[in-house]
């Protein structure tokens, strides 16, 4: 009888990725028990002193612990532990809660502002829970269908008839909240606290026409990658709002290398510029690109957003109203527990339009 041999190096790889994990293992251990439940964790200089960690690591490991919705991030208020209790499905806080928030991530401006408006006006003891992917979406509905009331959830559409979540949203024992997208806010299969996605590209397109030359052409740059409905809904709404102002515009997708195509598109223009970037990401990549070019931003280029991700350079753009949004659920939410039945199934949350100081 033969015996596999295995060589010395093999096992000391083994050995040594054992390690590794126990190591990730007890840092993470370490930073959950630094405090209680719903507390703060300290600043990261003071986390990396404690625990001996370089700054690297422990941002690689508080990004891990985020997506597995053990802690979650508030922009302007820092990291907060959400649970440190084990069960079959660990980011799950509090499994005999009555309600529950999911949303994508909690790291998007737009998304912790929303979570920070469901936060201040719900009593404490609801589950939190984030996710990163539509399928991952299929898992969460799976764990809390049959152990929530009512579930507010900022529903990421899954275009493939496998793993569909539509099967259990649609047999869902409790009530569901839609949030944010409207145009992913199934109202036949529960209610709705959503963004009025037209008003925000009317608010644009006002300041817009105050803004271009007669007869100059506005390009709309539009990233159709980002999953969210509504960037359909703006690729449709964008050139026929256009229309009704009298301005002449040029849809561009830059769904693939976005800087390569405007270093290309962009090349030899010499006229003044005037563009519409369906988030304020794609804003930036356009005004770093045009930086490059010798194209000036403010001077030769004109910059518009209609949707607000969090960016290094402030550009004029529709502020999507995310507190009141997480605020109306947080109230339709507990109107739903105490078994009351709301005037309406859809509340509409107009946005705003913000012009930053320095644009």
């Amino acid at each position: 009888m033969r015996h596999r041999v295995i060589p010395a190096c093999k096992i000391s790889m083994q050995k040594s990725n054992e390690a590794h994990a126990m190591k990730w293992k007890k840092l993470e251990e370490k930073i959950l028990s630094s405090v209680h439940n719903g507390e703060m964790l300290p600043p990261e200089r003071k986390l990396c002193q404690d625990l001996s960690v370089s700054r690297t690591t422990l941002r690689k490991t508080l990004q891990f612990l985020t997506t597995q919705g053990k802690i979650h991030k508030l922009q302007g208020r820092g990291s907060f532990v959400i649970s440190k209790k084990k069960s079959s499905s660990p980011a799950i806080s509090f499994p005999t809660a009555r309600a529950a928030i999911c949303i994508p991530s909690f790291i998007a401006p737009f998304l912790a502002k929303t979570f920070s408006g469901w936060d201040d006006h719900m009593p404490s003891g609801y589950i939190t829970h984030g996710f990163i992917q539509p399928y991952q979406q299929l898992d969460i509905l799976r764990v809390l269908n049959g152990k929530v009331e009512v579930l507010a959830l900022d529903f990421l559409p899954w275009t493939r008839k496998v793993l569909s979540p539509m099967p259990i949203l649609e047999n869902f024992q409790g009530k569901v909240i839609f949030l944010l997208d409207r145009h992913c806010a199934y109202t036949d299969l529960g209610f709705a606290v959503v963004n009025d996605e037209q008003t925000g590209i009317r608010l644009a397109m006002d300041h817009v026409s105050g803004q271009i030359d007669k007869g100059s052409m506005l390009y709309y740059f539009h990233r159709r990658s980002v999953p969210y409905q509504s960037n359909s809904v703006r690729l449709e709404l964008v050139p026929k709002f256009a229309g009704e102002y009298g301005i002449r515009c040029e849809t561009v997708n830059m769904t693939f290398r976005i800087r390569q195509k405007l270093r290309s598109m962009l090349s030899g223009k010499r006229k003044h510029i005037f563009a519409l970037c369906s988030d304020s990401k794609l804003a930036n990549d356009l005004i770093t690109v045009c930086g490059e070019l010798g194209i000036r931003y403010g001077d030769d280029l004109t910059v518009v957003s209609l949707f607000e991700t969090g960016s290094t350079v402030k550009v004029p753009h529709v502020a999507v109203d995310s507190y009141s949004i997480g605020q109306k659920a947080a109230e339709l939410t507990l109107d739903l527990l105490e078994g009351k039945e709301p005037e309406a199934k859809t509340i509409i949350i107009p946005p705003g339009f913000n012009i930053p100081k320095t644009a």
